[in-house]
């Protein structure tokens, strides 16, 4: 049995169901050189006259003869077809495949450049841009945060980039409430002292982060501010405030803050210089 290696491109139109036998599966006959329509053998051009004596199969031949001849006259459309879809499909075939090239392109590229921001954000935790705090003003620790998440905003999938909890839950939050509530219940000592000290304390926190704190690192942007409240309060300018401004000053903070170990400790050094000038030592 005769077949071809492929499916015949015309399929149907060879007048056969079976797309992979060759000439009708009458090679000995029938020869297909263009692969597209069976045509006579040889042997039988020149061996027509022996179907003589068996008229059927001699009319058989002659049908198909003059099938394959319609076929071979639908031969150079079909070229031309099945070259222009062969060509389509191999144009569709080289988009596709430059598509996906393009795409694993675009998405190396995508993570070098993903690489190179997250490297500048990492450079940016420290050494922030400065902001001048402002006399009798809080927003100081506002500024600091929108200038952390503008810094940061591009960084996202390149780690765990939030400001410090401390510019908004911690210093923005009593410095404002000292400020607005505990600043008119002070006697004019003690006024004069909070204005002085929540200017400090801004400034002082402007010098830790010059001094290499990284603003990336929560627990060590919140030990730099506790560690500048101490010379922030200036111990030995609240030993001469009125003992009823002191306690004023001491419950002012939230009971939640007093079950942190900071609170304890920074209370812990100022109360003791206070009492050091109180008893002259």
């Amino acid at each position: 049995q005769a077949r071809f290696i492929s499916q015949d491109p015309i399929e149907f139109m060879s007048g056969d169901y079976n797309f992979y036998r060759y000439v009708g599966n009458d090679p000995l006959n029938f020869v297909d050189p263009s692969g597209l329509a069976e045509t006579w053998g040889e042997k039988i051009a020149h061996m027509t006259p022996m179907y003589n004596g068996n008229p059927k199969v001699f009319n058989e031949q002659i049908l198909r003869n003059e099938r394959m001849q319609k076929l071979a006259a639908l031969g150079t459309v079909f070229d031309d077809g099945y070259k222009k879809s062969i060509e389509a499909r191999i144009k569709a075939i080289k988009s596709e495949i430059s598509k996906k090239v393009e795409a694993v392109t675009n998405s190396k590229n995508g993570l070098a450049v993903k690489g190179n921001i997250c490297a500048i954000c990492a450079k940016q935790c420290k050494n922030p841009p400065p902001i001048k705090p402002t006399p009798g003003s809080c927003d100081y620790y506002k500024k600091r945060q929108e200038s952390f998440q503008k810094r940061f905003a591009k960084c996202k999938g390149c780690g765990d980039y939030s400001p410090p909890d401390y510019y908004m839950n911690y210093g923005y939050k009593y410095c404002t409430e000292f400020k607005e509530v505990t600043f008119d219940q002070l006697s004019p000592a003690g006024q004069k002292w909070l204005t002085r000290t929540l200017k400090d304390l801004q400034t002082l926190m402007e010098e830790g982060l010059k001094s290499n704190t990284s603003e990336c690192d929560n627990e060590a942007m919140r030990k730099m501010a506790f560690e500048s409240h101490v010379p922030a309060y200036s111990p030995h300018e609240m030993s001469h405030l009125p003992v009823r401004d002191l306690i004023k000053i001491g419950t002012t903070p939230d009971l939640d803050e007093w079950k942190s170990f900071d609170t304890w400790e920074q209370a812990g050094k100022v109360g003791l210089k206070v009492l050091g000038d109180w008893s002259g030592l």
